[in-house]
């Protein structure tokens, strides 16, 4: 299978007094154009230090991302970042959040805005201040700006761990439905097992001390997904085990 997006990290350290603490070394991730890969790992294994050097944003590292086999040098439209956090503008509006990256001042942002809001739920919603969303309503925000500049990759850092059980499981159908309609990438980390088998085609485990690919665990249960599905325990099973050999549980 043909990577979209690759990531090599050699090495990724940092200096900590005299010393060095040594966070990723030999990861290789590969991730094919339409799908989902889940990083899942004890905290400090370096899954969003991974992100960070797929986005473009961490230069340091001695590390190569390719996006469709051409070299990736920091930060660009075809890569998204969705945080664990929204970080919308408190003074923007909803609209304007969302056409943040290519607001170009007209009075009313482009219609894609509103088609955008609809698709996640928030129809009508698009003068609100941020202030007057719930936490939810924010990541939807987020992942319709995520969306906005039509990316080839999405990169989600534990995008739903700020909001209640409900609406987690809520966003993460939402989630599969709008990338699986826009024919987008995803590589996501997160803590929950159930949220990486449910949306995930492969899940990867990490180890730590220095970070490292433990074990991949495909997930070949076909879509919609039934979180009930003896497959889906099936699968869940096998990343608690890996999780398990790679110490962190």
């Amino acid at each position: 299978m043909t990577p979209l997006l690759e990531v090599h990290v050699r090495q990724r350290r940092y200096a900590q007094g005299e010393a060095w603490n040594e966070v990723l070394r030999d990861v290789h991730v590969r991730v094919a154009a339409g799908e989902i890969v889940s990083l899942v790992g004890a905290s400090g294994c370096g899954k969003s230090t991974l992100l960070r050097i797929a986005a473009g944003l961490d230069r340091e590292a001695d590390a190569q991302v390719l996006l469709d086999g051409r070299p990736v040098i920091g930060p660009t439209r075809d890569i998204r970042f969705v945080f664990q956090e929204p970080r919308l503008f408190p003074w923007l509006s909803v609209a304007r959040n969302v056409a943040f990256d290519l607001d170009d001042g007209r009075a009313q942002p482009s219609p894609r805005v509103e088609e955008l809001l609809a698709e996640v739920g928030l129809a009508g919603l698009g003068a609100r201040l941020p202030k007057q969303l719930s936490g939810g309503q924010a990541q939807r925000v987020a992942i319709a700006r995520g969306l906005y500049v039509q990316p080839r990759v999405l990169l989600l850092d534990e995008p739903f761990s700020a909001v209640d059980a409900f609406t987690r499981l809520k966003l993460q159908d939402l989630l599969l439905r709008v990338v699986q309609a826009h024919g987008i990438t995803v590589l996501l980390v997160t803590h929950d097992i159930d949220e990486a088998v449910h949306l995930s085609d492969r899940v990867i485990v990490l180890d730590s001390g220095p970070g490292r690919i433990a074990a991949e665990v495909p997930v070949s249960v076909p879509r919609p997904r039934d979180r009930d599905d003896p497959s889906s325990q099936a699968a869940f099973a096998d990343v608690r085990r890996a999780l398990h050999l790679a110490h962190a549980l």
